[in-house]
């Protein structure tokens, strides 16, 4: 349980992103780092069932949420980096 919980808390992160993503306009983007989330879950849980038994879905749940979190954050920070450059070459 205290694992699942962990993933929960880790949850924040990606749920971020994925809900700033929407904030401009990215729904393709959106909906692809959706689709990747659950294909990523599958295959982490699928490579950590031989290792971790029945800790693998915990396992994968949380190493999921961190790998997504960061995809997240470096597709808005490349989103917002380019959305400055063009601000900047519009001034």
């Amino acid at each position: 349980i205290t694992l699942c919980l962990i993933g929960d808390v880790l949850r924040a992160w990606p749920s971020i992103n994925l809900h700033s993503l929407l904030a401009v306009g990215a729904t393709r983007t959106y909906a692809a780092v959706e689709l990747l989330t659950a294909g990523l879950f599958i295959g982490l849980f699928l490579a950590l069932k031989p290792v971790a038994g029945v800790m693998a879905p915990a396992a994968a749940y949380i190493a999921n949420n961190l790998l997504i979190g960061a995809i997240g954050f470096l597709i808005i920070w490349r989103i917002e980096r380019l959305r400055l450059l063009v601000e900047n070459d519009a001034a």
